[in-house]
């Protein structure tokens, strides 16, 4: 019997809770792109993973995570009390963890302590303050299609490395969105989970989350004909690999338009020039994915993927309906009787 989840919802949808909604399948695994509206009662929620995010893995190596991968040699065994604070771990999750950190540390050549460092630059600019006149979003994508922002909240209530994990681990990469504008969106703070990072899961998913925002708006907000980023240089080279010429420009001192196709850049360079994209560069760009991953789905299944892409048109039944088609039910009976 086939996962209901296998059956993708490719098409973005607004839940009954006002959350923009698409489910696809990578690698035969379901992950879900969520679109959360910023408000008053979710502000702490966001701003606290925001905070706790910086604080486990941040750009001078000084949190929970960053200072262990950042220190970890093969003499290095300091498992005290400040370690059982700031992690949670038993002794014996502390050797693994640090059997594997030193082990990655040779396989990259050093290249994971500057991964995690570039990654938390991003979160840092991540917009999770509500104002009452702008509407801003948090945009990530999870594996748990029940993830809760304010589940996870008051389930960390220790802050620890083991704590973070338990109930931010089902976050894979998050940034913020501000939809104020008339005729545009801004996107900033695009930023993996620290934790997959280090554990070399879920990378390549940026440009998918940037261009599910344009989805969203080519369906919802139709008024929307530009999204505005300011990339650093890591993700400028996945912004420029993946447009067509006359989809995108930045902007020299003098005001001349440069193509973004046209751009040489660094990936360990600093942060880029604000990239004007089209919206319908964005929505051509999930297209492609949606339809990857539904044809990588169908021959996995052994499915028509003209089948496959007709069934995951259609959003699943709300829970709304489905009791209201209970009480219907009900209802018929009573009447009949």
């Amino acid at each position: 019997m086939i996962n209901d989840y296998l059956m993708q919802v490719q098409n973005p949808y607004k839940d009954q809770y006002g959350t923009y909604s698409a489910t696809f399948n990578r690698n035969g695994e379901p992950l879900f792109l969520r679109m959360e509206l910023l408000t008053k009662r979710n502000e702490l929620t966001w701003s606290h993973f925001k905070s706790i995010t910086l604080a486990i893995a941040n750009s001078t190596c000084r949190g929970a995570l960053s200072t262990l991968i950042c220190f970890s040699e093969e003499n290095y065994d300091p498992y005290d009390e400040s370690v059982i604070q700031r992690t949670g771990f038993t002794k014996e999750e502390y050797t693994e963890f640090i059997k594997k950190a030193i082990a990655l540390k040779k396989k990259t050549n050093n290249k994971i302590v500057h991964l995690l460092q570039a990654n938390q630059l991003g979160s840092s600019f991540m917009d999770t303050h509500f104002e009452e006149t702008k509407k801003k979003y948090i945009v990530y994508i999870t594996k748990n299609p029940s993830f809760s922002i304010e589940y996870a909240y008051y389930g960390a209530s220790k802050y620890n490395l083991k704590t973070f994990i338990e109930h931010y681990g089902d976050i894979l990469i998050s940034i913020g969105s501000d939809f104020s504008k008339t005729d545009s969106f801004h996107n900033r703070g695009i930023s993996r989970n620290p934790h997959w990072v280090f554990e070399e899961k879920y990378s390549g998913l940026s440009m998918l989350l940037h261009s599910f925002i344009g989805a969203v708006a080519t369906k919802y907000f139709p008024e929307k004909k530009f999204m505005h980023v300011q990339p650093m240089a890591s993700m400028q080279c996945i912004i420029t690999k993946n447009l067509l010429r006359g989809e995108g420009y930045i902007r020299d001192r003098s005001g001349a338009e440069i193509d973004v196709t046209d751009l040489k850049v660094d990936p360990y360079g600093p942060e880029c020039s604000i990239n004007d994209i089209k919206v319908s560069a964005l929505n051509r760009i999930y297209e492609l994915w949606m339809y990857k991953y539904a044809l990588l789905d169908t021959r996995r299944l052994n499915l028509e993927p003209t089948t496959k892409i007709r069934r995951a048109a259609t959003p699943p039944p709300s829970t709304t309906s489905y009791f209201s088609c209970i009480i219907l039910c009900l209802t018929m009976s009573l009447l009949m009787t």
